[in-house]
């Protein structure tokens, strides 16, 4: 059984990213961008934007079109 995905677990994986990145202009990998995303099924945007130390348009950016109108978030 796969790990589930948690706000901790994510925001530890950004984390590692950022200390072993080659340089500051490195975009965020694929995957860590769509765990982000999944992240919003169980929590609001903005406590994934500030666990992951990451911005509203970037999120925002990362999200497949069809589903940047939809607001569908647990607390």
């Amino acid at each position: 059984m796969a790990n589930p995905l948690t706000l901790d677990s994510v925001s530890a994986a950004f984390a590692h990213w950022r200390q072993n990145r080659s340089s500051l202009k490195e975009p965020v990998p694929i995957f860590l961008r769509e765990q982000a995303i999944k992240l919003l099924t169980h929590y609001s945007k903005n406590r994934v934007i500030q666990a992951l130390k990451i911005n509203h348009s970037m999120l925002k950016q990362w999200q497949p079109k069809g589903e940047r109108s939809a607001a569908t978030f647990v607390v």
